[in-house]
């Protein structure tokens, strides 16, 4: 997996996703019973989550990580309590740790950390910014797809 710097400029910056086939991990016999183990407690959370108690529902995910450490639906859930309560730092770092470690397939994962990228380079936190575009930029396989962010729209093109 090689991976290179960019420098930003202000017309569009090419974006590689991952390759479509090769993207997921895929998961051992023993990792799907942690992952069946902890389905409980992701219930928990969203029970949690239905009454408001953000809080309490991401103590379950931390218990649910803990039993199945690639559990990627929980750290989904708790990037989006994580950002919605404000803490971009910790939900970054969930959605990185899907994106570099469990699913580079998630468009929605990829979109949101496009999204942070952007956030932090427009208000000029280059350091903040640097992970999260090493992680969504490398160099492409000759058959792999582009996919190009116009800043200006926040729109993405497969090419």
């Amino acid at each position: 997996n090689n991976t290179i710097p960019i420098a930003m400029k202000a017309n569009a910056t090419s974006i590689q996703p991952p390759n479509i086939t090769s993207g997921v991990k895929v998961l051992s016999d023993k990792e799907l019973n942690q992952i069946r183990t902890a389905r409980p407690l992701m219930t928990m959370a969203n029970a949690y989550i239905s009454q408001g108690q953000y809080d309490m529902a991401i103590k379950q995910l931390v218990k649910a990580l803990k039993k199945a450490p690639a559990f990627a639906d929980a750290y989904f859930l708790r990037a989006k309590l994580y950002e919605a309560k404000g803490e971009l730092e910790k939900s970054t770092s969930d959605y990185l740790k899907i994106f570099s470690e469990l699913d580079r397939t998630n468009r929605t994962v990829f979109s949101t950390l496009v999204s942070v990228a952007m956030q932090y380079v427009n208000t000029g936190k280059y350091v903040e910014a640097a992970p999260i575009l090493t992680a969504l930029i490398r160099i492409p396989a000759a058959d792999e797809q582009s996919v190009y962010l116009f800043p200006q729209d926040d729109m993405l093109f497969a090419t």
